[in-house]
C-alpha cells in the first residue's frame, strides 16, 4: 500500500508538471495564433486596399498617381482619427503607440503602393496572387494552430479528469487502506487471544495425558488385582462346591443318626420295661452299656457291634407285650 501511495503521489506530480507545460504551450500557442491574426488581418488589409485602388483606378498601366492629394487625405483621416481619442479615457499611451505604429504602417505600405503603382496591371495582379497565397498559408498554420491548440485544450480537459479521477482513487484507497489497517490490528489481537487460549488448552491437555497415564496405569494394576481375585474367587468356588458337598453329606449322616437314635429310644425303652420286670441289676447294667455305645458312635459315626447286636437280638414277645 505504501509503494502505491508512493507511486500515486509520483504521478500526480507528473501530472501537475505535465498540466504546468500544457498551459505554458497554451499560453505560447495563444500568442502564436494572436499574432498569426494580426499578420492575416493586416494582409486582408493590404489585399483589399490594392483591389479597391484597382477597381476605381480607371487610368493606363503607365499613368503616375500623384502622392499630394493622397497625402493630404491620409492626413486629414488621420486626424479624424485622433481627434475624438484627445479627451477620452481610452488615449493611453500604449494605445497612442498601438495607433501610431498603425499609421506609419498604412503610410510605409501607401508609399509603397504608390511606387508600385507604375508597374503594370499583371504585375499587381501577381502580387495580388501572392499575397493571397500567403493569406491562405496563413490561414492554413492558423487552421493548424488552432486544430493543434483544440488538441492541447482537449488534453488538458483529460488530464484535469484523469487528475481528478486520481484524486478519487487515492481517497478511496486511503480510506480502503485505514480499513485495511484497522482490520489487522483487531486481526492481531484475536490472534494473540487466540494463541492464549491455545497455550492453556495445551496445558490442559498435558494435565490431561499425565492423568490419563496414571489412570492406565492403575487400570493395569487394577486389571492384576482383577486376575488375582478371579483366581481367588475360583478357589473359594471350589471350596463352596467342596463344603456344599460335605454339608450335604453331613446331613444325610444327621439324618440316619436321627433315625438310629429314634431307633435306639424306642430299644431303651423295651429293654427297660423288660429288664425292670425281670432283673433291674442286670437292667441298669445294659443301659450303662447302651450309653457307652452311644457315645462312641457319635464319635466315630459308626455303629457299634453291641448296637446292631441289641438290634438283632430284640425278642418280638417283648414288642408283643409292649
Amino acid at each position: 500500500m505504501d509503494e502505491q501511495s508512493s507511486e500515486a503521489i509520483i504521478d500526480e506530480d507528473d501530472d501537475e508538471k505535465l498540466f504546468a507545460g500544457e498551459e505554458n504551450e497554451l499560453n505560447h500557442s495563444s500568442s502564436f495564433t494572436s499574432s498569426l491574426e494580426n499578420q492575416n488581418e493586416k494582409l486582408e488589409e493590404m489585399v483589399s486596399e490594392e483591389m479597391a485602388r484597382n477597381s476605381k483606378d480607371d487610368t493606363p498601366s503607365n499613368t503616375i498617381i500623384k502622392p499630394q492629394n493622397d497625402s493630404l487625405g491620409w492626413w486629414s483621416g488621420i486626424g479624424s482619427l485622433l481627434s475624438p481619442l484627445k479627451n477620452s479615457d481610452f488615449a493611453t499611451p500604449l494605445v497612442l503607440t498601438g495607433l501610431l505604429s498603425f499609421v506609419a504602417g498604412s503610410l510605409l505600405s501607401f508609399s509603397f503602393s504608390n511606387l508600385k503603382s507604375r508597374q503594370t496591371n499583371d504585375e499587381m495582379k501577381s502580387r495580388i496572387l501572392s499575397l493571397e497565397n500567403s493569406l491562405k498559408e496563413k490561414q492554413y498554420e492558423l487552421h493548424l494552430a488552432t486544430d493543434r491548440l483544440n488538441k492541447e485544450i482537449q488534453i488538458s480537459k483529460a488530464a484535469s479528469q484523469h487528475n481528478i479521477s486520481l484524486n478519487k482513487q487515492k481517497e478511496y484507497f486511503e480510506t480502503q487502506f485505514n480499513i485495511q489497517s484497522r482490520n489487522l490490528n483487531l486481526a492481531n489481537q484475536q490472534i494473540e487471544k487466540y494463541e492464549e487460549t491455545i497455550s492453556k488448552c495445551r496445558e490442559k491437555i498435558e494435565d490431561l495425558e499425565r492423568q490419563i497415564e496414571s489412570y492406565k496405569n492403575n487400570i493395569t494394576h487394577l486389571e492384576g488385582d482383577l486376575k488375582d481375585h478371579q483366581l481367588v474367587i475360583q478357589d473359594l468356588n471350589l471350596k463352596i462346591n467342596h463344603l456344599e458337598n460335605q454339608v450335604k453329606e453331613n446331613e444325610r449322616m444327621i439324618e440316619k443318626q436321627k433315625q438310629r437314635i429314634v431307633n435306639l429310644k424306642e430299644t431303651h425303652k423295651i429293654f427297660e420295661y423288660v429288664l425292670t420286670k425281670a432283673s433291674p441289676q442286670l437292667a441298669e447294667r445294659i443301659i450303662n452299656q447302651i450309653h457307652r455305645v452311644q457315645n462312641i458312635e457319635d464319635e466315630t459315626d459308626e455303629p457299634s457291634k453291641i448296637g446292631r447286636a441289641i438290634k438283632e437280638h430284640t425278642p418280638v414277645s417283648n414288642n408283643d407285650q409292649r
